[in-house]
């Protein structure tokens, strides 16, 4: 799901809706496509007001809950989502549930979202590391999604500056499982984004194995200064 128009320039992915138990996520979904953006696209000349994105967010979660009520669904649709709102030269951002943020410089991570699940509350309380969350039996276990029982927890990134080069990448879980952003950092200081992607893609779906015949016609958002 592409949301577009909100303030500013609204870069934004969301899993497609499906339904699922309380707080399991599928991770069979991985969806990616290369979107690049001039720096004119970036202008925009009204500061960006953070509320109006979680508002947008909620009314997302509330319309997906009006929708199965509406026809007499048996399970609600979930989603999680990710949204980031580029305006001048700062990148803004905000999220429910575990699909990632990445802000990619000079072959190095330096701003992400974390995970609204059940391994990175373990990994913070310091029992499981993020190497061992990559199998753990909870991994699929998110806290926070769109058209839950409960309204969705949104969590607003910091702001970060942005310079000429930077990648802003967003993705489901099937594709960052597969594909560390250190790797990818590193490869776009190689490769062109445009070249670089579509072979990630194809090498995510081979890691993940899903079987899924129409997973390259799916699209998360890169957007690229």
């Amino acid at each position: 799901m592409m949301l577009t128009g909100l303030v500013g320039k609204v870069c934004a992915f969301a899993k497609a809706a499906q339904p699922m138990s309380p707080i399991t996520a599928s991770r069979k979904c991985f969806i990616i496509s290369p979107y690049r953006v001039s720096q004119r696209a970036f202008y925009c000349p009204t500061r960006v007001n953070f509320p109006n994105k979680v508002s947008a967010i909620q009314s997302a979660h509330r319309a997906i809950v009006s929708h199965a009520v509406e026809h007499n669904l048996l399970e609600c649709p979930r989603t999680t989502c990710v949204a980031c709102v580029v305006q001048g030269e700062t990148a803004y951002w905000a999220h429910a549930g575990d699909s990632r943020l990445y802000v990619l410089r000079e072959g190095a991570l330096i701003a992400t979202t974390q995970d609204h699940s059940r391994v990175q509350q373990l990994i913070d309380a310091g029992e499981i590391t993020p190497e061992m969350a990559a199998h753990h039996p909870d991994r699929n276990k998110i806290f926070s999604c769109l058209g839950g029982v409960v309204p969705p927890h949104i969590s607003l990134g910091h702001e970060v500056k942005l310079q000429v080069g930077d990648t802003v990448l967003l993705s489901t879980d099937g594709f960052w499982a597969q594909i560390p952003p250190t790797i990818i950092a590193s490869m776009l200081r190689k490769q062109p984004i445009t070249t670089l992607l579509p072979a990630l893609l194809v090498e995510a779906q081979r890691l993940a194995d899903t079987g899924v015949p129409d997973a390259l016609a799916r699209m998360t958002v890169v957007a690229r200064r």
